[in-house]
């Protein structure tokens, strides 16, 4: 194995600790919204803004999974669904 090899694997190994990190603080901030009574979440919109910037992408498939739409935000912040055949 190549010696600069080993830091690039450390390095993934990290980034992928950062990601676990904030889906877990984003998962518990829902569950808080909720114990609050707080207005029904829009969750789809909720995980878009929260990681716009990690390069995710969200489908919704029907329950045959014979069709998908991409789920995304349009320019206002709203929730748009896109069919992907």
């Amino acid at each position: 194995m190549a010696r600069n090899a080993i830091p690039r694997y450390r390095l993934l190994i990290s980034e992928r600790s950062v990601i676990v990190n904030k889906i877990d603080k984003f998962e518990l901030n829902l569950y808080k919204q909720n114990l609050n009574n707080s207005p029904p979440i829009n969750l789809e919109q909720k995980f878009l803004k929260e990681y716009k910037d990690m390069g995710f992408s969200l489908y919704q498939a029907n329950d045959q999974l014979t069709e998908w739409k991409e789920v995304k935000l349009n320019q206002n912040n709203e929730v748009q669904k896109n069919p992907c055949n």
